[in-house]
């Protein structure tokens, strides 16, 4: 399997919502992102900027499923990878589709159940970098909350190709994916395992108090308060008024040099 720089990015995000009308409203007064008023595309796909700045999009979902956020990782050899990721325990959503002048994406469920996209970006379109603590509203950082640690492990360091090594070692080590020598995700298998494993997005705040506040106060709620983790910030988990559960980090000054 074929590999370059910048394989094993975390690139594209999409929110997946039962209400685009709830989510809209939502993270346009939370974090003043703008949506596109419409979509050019079938499925309805609408485009999510940051000070003009595309990240991601959203996407109708049906209910009585819940919303969620979704995170691309960047790769190469796309035919390759998805059937050692098959190989590996992992579950095919969607196959191998193409974005027209983007690149092609497979949606998939790795081993331990947490849906993910890979995505092959055409050269001119793939990025090089995380774009992590850029600013507020943006991408900070993702980690996989998982029921089995020593599986996600294995399968992320060969479809990723991540180094992946205990930043926090004990009875719940806390794991640093790194990818060309830089921090780009964690990977975390708590004490009490949650029912689904699941990738959490959290997006930058500088005041994180009152983010959680505004989040109650514009109908979402809070999952896990807030906490310091020492030498990285001040990090939590709320979810917004359609069930999405995304984190929110308020960061100390040089965090990602001490990953």
């Amino acid at each position: 399997m074929s590999r370059q720089q910048g394989d094993g990015l975390l690139v594209w995000y999409d929110l997946m919502t039962t209400d685009e009308v709830a989510t809209d409203a939502f993270y346009s007064e939370l974090f003043g992102w703008e949506f596109d008023a419409e979509s050019d595309r079938e499925n309805g796909y609408r485009l999510i900027a940051n000070d003009l700045e595309p990240f991601g999009g959203t996407i109708p979902f049906e209910a009585p499923l819940q919303s969620n956020w979704m995170c691309y990782l960047q790769v190469t050899d796309l035919d390759a990878l998805t059937a050692r990721a098959v190989e590996l325990g992992a579950t095919i959503y969607m196959d191998k589709t193409e974005v027209p002048e983007v690149g092609h994406w497979v949606i998939l469920a790795d081993p331990t159940g947490a849906p993910l996209y890979l995505f092959a970006l055409y050269p001119d379109q793939r990025m090089d970098k995380t774009g992590y603590d850029t600013g507020q509203g943006r991408v900070i950082w993702n980690e996989l909350i998982t029921t089995d640690l020593a599986a996600a492990t294995d399968f992320y360091r060969e479809i990723a190709g991540w180094n992946l090594a205990a930043a926090y070692p004990g009875n719940n080590p806390y794991t640093v994916a790194k990818s060309d020598r830089m921090p780009v995700a964690g990977l975390f298998q708590p004490e009490t395992p949650p029912a689904n494993s699941m990738w959490i997005v959290s997006f930058q705040t500088d005041d994180i108090d009152a983010s959680i506040i505004k989040v109650e106060a514009l109908g979402g709620k809070v999952i896990h308060p807030a906490n310091t983790v020492p030498g990285i910030g001040r990090t939590a988990w709320v979810a917004d008024p359609t069930g999405a559960v995304f984190g929110l980090m308020q960061s100390e000054a040089g965090w990602l040099d001490r990953l």
